[in-house]
């Protein structure tokens, strides 16, 4: 590996007049190139294309090495191939040395994503992938140091100043630092231990051996004799000495004595790290690639050590294990049995009767698997008797086992360019590299619903089991025994050959493979006997075999028999499990479809695009809107250009433009828009709660930017999975409604997703329904008429009647699948045949097929007896890493054609006000371009909501006001923090859909209370709405809690809703009103008591205590209604003494009398033992939902509102308004700070300013006047007064000012005070007193105007959003 920073570097540059960077000067990565005369550089043809270090090249040209600015070639000879630069493949780049000095500098990105930036001594131009542009390309992680007590990153962002001015804000909002490279000895004596090695050195070096006689001979560790330490000289403890040892996983290492690492900052301009300054100090990054030669094989080298560091990785080995053990058919391994094989994994060893498996090394398969296949849990006959024992088998699996035991033989056709196997994944739900994604294709702890879920068992094959796979695995085997691999009759195979006609029973012509197996036994029963032998493991009883047998036609021949017993036992559950069956002799009734109430139907249908849909170029500003320049100027080469602009209007003031515009390629939703039957959801995306650009990091736990994370946080709609059941939105509504006895439906096309998943308590499962339209069992067995089933069909009843109580579980869920897939297929197949389409030629490509199926389910929903219908499918191809502008206008007419289609088809058939239709992406993409002319992952984006009912025509949320960098929700390279939540748009929908009782819409959005008030109702979105979120709409006010804790940490995000679900609680309790609540931010500020002992910090000496104090202060924002002739609610929130005693009492448990006997009501218990006190008060920041109270506020605002107010406040602002009045009148009340513009008024001041009060701020302009101040001035005067008193006071004053004075004052108390100041000095006292009381536990009310030497979090009076993470 190499260092990514590294004193010493030189000068190389590419091609003539090409870029340079910088090289190590030891390392062989560019060609000879000399000056002979000092100018001119030339290359020998004798070394053609020969990379060699700087010093060979210094060698070889008798130290005439070209000067630092040489940058082209005059005598090339025949070699001047060799001279080229390619920016596009730098592999096939050359280089030449240069006598050139080289530096390094550190930039770092908004998100702590480093780059090495080169900066050589002479150069026109710099290689572009390490230049100090937009398109370097090496950003990487950096181990940032964390803050001590809170643990956040601290890095230079330009949101702290980049890091308090050490670093240089750049045009591409970047921080650009100057670095200090420091490699040092990390041991300079015998280490005392492995463990002190292993966590110092983190750099590995060569085998010593492989220097020959450059090391003496290793010598062995004093204390362990498995340390072995090698020194060049001996006993000298250098750089270069190499320790070999064994890691925590036995593999010998050899570790170099290094330690490297780099400073950001300096003596003059030192990085801010709390208590002290001092450089930024991190560990310099190791890379596997030399930027000036990078080779393929690298990438190899790097591959393999991310396995290895994987592998090695702690939760590893049981993970691996316990899923190994599933797939070899065991779901619910004991800890006993997966620790086991957890250690055969981790050792590499396993040994049973005396015989050892494995060589040793971690991850060893061979004894990973005997540890499996030879516990007593695997082979013990015991076990079979348990009902919960075994599992599903795999469909994969269980396709190539019957293969394997029925003598699989390829035909003559069987060749390597016919595929064997075809659309597997589709027909069965598995299929050798097509898992859908990293987590396989289900979930290794998946319980499906009913029986699994209340037991807590998990079944994971189960959660492929579908309508669809169900049908298709029982075709697929029937299709195999009758004609072979083949595609006829719904098999497993590939079309290999035109369709020649269906072939009778044992024809295998148009297959590449057929059954050949020949069982043993001298009769038919003992053939069917050794065949289910086979096929089930012996599981299968005689009584069942014997009722096999007996379903034989008699004149039918041995042959045809077998065919018979193979397809029978295909459907067994003994086939399908690894379960006992017990059977109790009844017949297996299909689970009831509920019956429908006369509640009306309604139908909610998602279409995800997958992959992170570029929703920016889907609605734009339009090219007319003062928005678009910098909408322009940020997508650069992806912009949305006015010729491919549809305008629609907005009539929303607060959105930034009148005219947006829709991408032409997608005409159907403009024309939705402007029918009023759409509208958009601007800027929404997955939020846990209300984040700005100063907390987004700290507060945002989601795998943020992950497709598959991402996927399931758009469809969950759960930031905190507070139910345990991973549920999703959709699957939450349905158990709703079920619960409320209404008939519901979930229904997923082509696929389900975890949106569609409910309660698995409730038994309810997601109908899974082909794009082709519904599978049914084909009607042909061994019989080519159309009703050869029948003959068996009641022998696949028999094998699949109920089972009595201690029948296997496994068992019992196969046979009730089939029973209950072949009883709804055929009842839809039969209702979907008979549906008839008024569009159908519209309904083409991949989403138009998807939806001419939705269309059909929707029109026959009587037929059905639905209620409720819920509808899943998707459309991929949206990830548009390069190239995203063409993606996605090739993408844009499929989606048209099929949301045209089924538009006009719910239209004409008058079902568009019965469904609300959602297009929507798991995140959008970043607004700037990539190099590969595409965009990647983002975070916010726009969403489409269509459906009669809607109120369309209008942009809900509010969008971007600008894509430039330096916007609130711009978190760096156009990723954009959520305007809105996924909540914002669900509560509408649900309300539309039936669900507006408090308690149910905290099932369907667990997170809704999260955003307050910042949330739509049906009457925001539909035309008949008339909800209302209970809690908002009357008055808000924000508070700061602040909880002592026991240790320095900020609170999760369950802390903060319980706290305010406590909050809530009391204000219902003792104001009788209704409130919303959210923590919109919080703090951390830590405390010393420097009364203790004597320490030094950064050469200066302070009393100190070793136990800190350690805040958490939340700015938390109270919405709450209450009736209009009764104030309780503002009296008992804005006067909080009785508030903040019964939220102490709530978090501490302690009692208001002091005692420590009263309950909480259990929404805080887990933080109870972690709060030592508890206060609130009045925030001073403003609110982020202004009420709209008809009174106007009792308190002045300490920060400006940025529009001026409708009503006005009774007390005037401390601080001017951001946009002042434009009032006619003077005001009747002066401000106490100049206005940022001041009116010019057309009334002079009926009441000229004399104050009879002092003024709380300094005079702009001191007064002039010849008389003192009837009051003294609380506060200096900015500018001294060029008049002396009249008269000075020759004694102290009988009141002392509140507060203190800026500047100590020169004569010291005559005697020291035996009180302690309620407000501390801001300076400190030249001769400081000793109080005997301490000092009152409120705060300063005034920041110090000097800085502390031990400075604390906080930026000011309030937090602004850019002290966040990495800010102070």
């Amino acid at each position: 590996v190499h260092f990514a920073f590294f004193n010493g570097a030189k000068r190389v540059w590419g091609g003539n007049s090409g870029p340079s960077m910088c090289a190590h000067p030891s390392l062989p990565v560019a060609t000879q190139t000399c000056c002979p005369d000092g100018s001119k550089a030339e290359i020998s043809c004798m070394f053609h294309g020969e990379y060699i270090s700087f010093d060979v090249n210094k060698e070889r040209c008798s130290n005439l090495v070209c000067p630092e600015a040489t940058n082209s070639i005059s005598d090339c000879g025949a070699c001047c191939a060799q001279v080229r630069f390619s920016e596009a493949v730098p592999k096939r780049s050359h280089f030449q040395w240069t006598d050139g000095s080289c530096s390094f500098k550190l930039k770092v990105r908004l998100d702590g994503m480093a780059a090495i930036v080169h900066e050589p001594s002479s150069s026109v131009s710099t290689v572009v992938y390490v230049s100090n542009t937009v398109r370097n390309m090496n950003f990487f992680n950096l181990h940032w140091p964390r803050d001590p007590f809170v643990g956040d990153e601290l890095f230079p962002t330009i949101d702290n100043n980049c890091g308090n001015e050490t670093c240089i804000e750049q045009d591409d909002w970047t921080c650009l630092c100057d670095i200090t490279i420091t490699d040092e000895v990390g041991f300079s004596a015998e280490p005392a231990d492995a463990d002190t090695i292993l966590s110092t050195l983190t750099v590995g070096a060569f085998e010593p051996e492989l220097f020959g006689s450059d090391y003496a001979t290793g010598v062995t560790h004093s204390s362990d004799s498995s340390i072995t330490i090698y020194h060049k000289v001996v006993g000298v403890y250098a750089l270069d000495t190499i320790f070999k040892l064994s890691d925590e996983f036995g593999e010998t290492i050899y570790l170099k004595n290094i330690v490297s690492n780099i400073d950001i900052g300096n003596t003059t301009k030192d990085y801010f790290v709390p208590p002290i300054r001092a450089p930024l100090n991190v560990r310099n990054p190791v890379s596997f690639y030399d930027l000036v030669d990078p080779q393929l094989r690298d990438a190899y080298y790097e591959t393999d050590a991310l396995i290895d560091h994987l592998i090695s990785h702690q939760n590893t080995a049981p993970f691996v294990s316990k899923n190994l053990i599933q797939h070899f058919g065991i779901s619910n391994p004991s800890p006993r049995f997966v620790e086991s094989v957890a250690t055969a994994f981790k050792t590499g060893e396993y040994t049973f009767n005396g015989v050892t498996f494995g060589d040793g090394k971690l991850s060893d398969l061979k004894a990973t698997v005997a540890a499996i296949l030879l516990d007593r849990e695997a082979t013990s006959t015991v076990l079979d008797a348990d009902p919960a024992y075994g599992g599903i088998r795999e469909p994969v699996i269980k396709v190539l086992a019957f293969m394997r035991a029925m003598g699989y033989t390829p035909t003559s056709h069987d060749r390597n360019i016919y595929p064997k196997f075809d659309g597997m994944y589709s027909k069965v739900g598995q299929m050798a590299h097509e898992s859908p994604d990293q987590f396989s294709f289900f979930l290794h702890d998946y319980q499906p619903p009913g029986q699994f879920a209340q037991s807590k068992l998990s079944t994971p094959p189960s959660q492929v089991l579908t309508l669809s796979t169900t049908i298709s695995t029982v075709e697929g085997f029937f299709s195999m025994v009758r004609n072979g691999l083949t595609w006829i009759g719904g098999g497993f195979g590939g079309r290999v050959f035109p369709y020649n006609g269906y072939p009778s029973a044992g024809d295998f012509s148009q297959s590449v493979g057929y059954l050949s197996y020949v069982p043993d036994g001298a009769t038919i029963s003992e053939k069917v006997a050794h065949i289910a032998d086979l096929l089930t493991s012996g599981r299968m009883s005689s009584d069942v075999l014997a009722q096999i047998v007996a379903s034989f036609d008699a004149g039918a021949s041995d042959e045809m028999k077998i065919m018979v017993a193979q397809q029978l036992i295909a459907t067994s559950p003994e086939f399908h499990t690894t379960n006992l069956v017990n059977r109790d002799g009844s017949p297996r009734e299909p689970t009831p479809i509920p019956p429908r109430t006369a509640d009306p139907y309604q139908a909610i249908v998602v279409l995800l695009l997958r992959g992170g849909f570029d929703s920016f170029n889907v609605l734009a500003p339009h090219s007319t809107c003062s928005l678009y320049r910098s909408f322009r100027n940020n997508r650069e080469l992806l912009v949305l250009q006015p010729d491919e602009m549809l305008s629609i209007t907005n009539d929303d003031p607060d959105q930034p433009c009148e005219t947006f515009s829709v991408n032409s390629a997608i005409p159907i939703m403009k024309e939705m828009y402007d029918n009023g039957h759409g509208l958009f959801m601007a800027n929404i995306g997955h939020l846990a709660k209300p984040v700005t650009k100063g907390n987004w990091f700290t507060e945002t736990k989601t795998h943020l930017f992950s497709h598959t994370t991402m996927e399931r946080e758009c469809q969950l709609v759960d930031a905190f999975q507070e139910d345990g059941w991973s549920t999703g939105v959709l699957g939450r509504m349905l158990d709703v409604h079920q619960r409320n006895g209404l008939s519901v439906v979930a229904n997923g096309i082509s696929g389900k997703g975890p949106i569609v998943e409910g309660n698995p308590s409730l038994g309810r499962t997601v109908d899974v329904i082909p794009a082709r339209g519904i599978n049914t069992l084909s009607r042909v067995s061994l019989d080519t008429n159309n009703d050869g089933l029948s003959a068996i069909e009641p022998m696949m009843e028999y094998l699949n009647q109920d089972t009595s109580m201690n029948s296997g579980l496994f068992a019992n869920f196969w046979a009730q699948n089939l029973i209950d897939t072949i009883n709804r297929t055929e009842y839809l197949s039969a209702l979907y045949t008979s549906t008839s389409l008024q569009y159908p030629h519209l309904f083409t490509g991949s989403v138009g097929e998807k939806l001419g199926v939705v269309s059909k389910m929707i029109i026959k929903n009587e037929e059905r007896s639905v209620n409720r219908d819920v509808f899943f499918l998707d459309m991929g191809g949206y990830d548009g890493h390069g190239l995203s502008k063409e993606i996605l206008q090739g993408n844009l007419p499929v989606l048209n054609r099929g949301l045209t289609a089924f538009y006009r088809e719910m239209t004409y058939q008058n079902m568009l006000d019965k469904i609300t239709f959602v297009v929507m992406s798991e995140f959008g993409r970043t607004i700037t371009p990539n190099t590969s002319y595409g965009s990647d992952h983002a975070w916010g984006g726009n969403a489409f909501v269509f459906g009669g009912q809607v109120k369309g025509g209008q942009i809900l949320g509010p969008y971007p006001k600008s894509f430039d960098n330096t916007d609130e929700t711009n978190i760096g390279r156009g990723r954009l923090i959520p305007s809105i939540s996924w909540e914002s748009m669900w509560y509408g929908i649900a309300n539309w859909y039936g669900i507006s009782k408090f308690e149910e819409m905290n099932v369907v959005l667990p997170n809704n209370g999260n955003f307050g008030c910042q949330l739509f109702t049906d009457k925001d979105m539909y035309t008949v709405g008339n909800n209302t979120i209970s809690g908002c709409n009357d008055r808000a006010v924000n508070l700061k809690m602040s909880m002592f804790l026991k240790e320095p940490r900020y609170l999760t995000g369950l802390e903060q809703k319980r706290i305010c679900k406590a909050a809530i609680a009391a204000v219902a309790k003792n104001a009788n009103v209704t409130s919303r609540c959210i923590v919109v931010d919080q703090k951390i500020i830590v405390s010393y008591d420097y009364n203790r002992r004597l320490t030094t910090v950064n050469g200066t000496r302070f009393l100190q205590t070793t136990d800190p104090t350690y805040e958490v202060e939340g700015t938390v924002s109270m919405d709450y209604q209450e009736d209009s002739t009764n104030q309780t609610g503002s009296e008992y929130i804005e006067n909080v003494e009785a508030f903040t005693a019964d939220m102490s009492q709530e978090l501490t448990g302690i009692c208001t009398d002091g005692t420590s006997t009263c309950e909480t009501s259990g929404n805080t218990l887990d933080l109870v033992a972690q709060v030592n006190l508890f206060e609130a008060d009045v925030s001073d920041s403003p609110s982020f939902a202004p009420s709209f109270s008809s009174r106007p506020s009792a308190l002045p605002s300490v920060m400006p509102s940025v529009a001026p107010s409708r009503t006005p406040s009774v007390s005037p602002s401390d601080v001017p308004s951001n946009i002042p009045s434009k009032s006619s009148q003077p005001s009747s009340e002066p401000t106490k700070e100049p206005s940022a513009e001041p009116s010019v008024s057309q009334v002079p001041s009926g009441s000229p300013t004399k104050s009879y009060q002092p003024s709380d701020y300094p005079s702009v302009s001191p007064s002039e006047s010849q008389q003192p101040s009837d009051y003294p001035s609380l506060t200096p005067s900015i500018s001294p007064s060029d008049k002396p008193s009249l008269s000075p006071s020759k004694s102290p004053s009988d009141f002392p000012s509140t507060s203190p004075s800026d500047v100590p004052s020169t004569t010291p108390s005559l005697a020291p005070s035996s009180e302690p100041s309620d407000h501390p000095s801001l300076n400190p006292s030249e001769s400081p007193t000793i109080s005997s009381m301490p000092t009152p536990d409120d705060p300063s009310a005034k920041p110090s105007a000097q800085p502390s030497s031990r400075p604390s979090r906080d930026c000011g009076p309030y937090v602004p959003e850019r002290c966040g993470n990495g800010g102070f």
